[in-house]
């Protein structure tokens, strides 16, 4: 490749990264609070309720491992494309 693909290649790839760090900027506006109310009423939850709050966040660690063992294999089984 040229030197002049070379330089439009690492432009392309400058801006997709510019673009993507704004959209993670205002992604984060919005998540941010979210999971501060989500931290601030674990812990409320924890020194309220600890055994129940407990349970119930053991439970969704393993649902949500599950999740991802599932999604695992399913990449696993995926044909590749090299």
């Amino acid at each position: 490749m040229s030197a002049i693909g070379w330089t439009i290649l690492v432009l392309i790839v400058l801006l997709i990264i510019y673009v993507g760090s704004i959209a993670a900027t205002y992604a984060a506006r919005w998540l941010a609070p979210i999971a501060l109310v989500a931290f601030v009423t674990t812990v409320v939850a924890l020194a309220i309720y600890p055994q129940e709050t407990t349970r119930n966040l053991v439970g969704f660690a393993n649902w949500l491992g599950n999740r991802v063992q599932i999604i695992e294999n399913t990449l696993r089984r995926a044909p590749s494309f090299r």
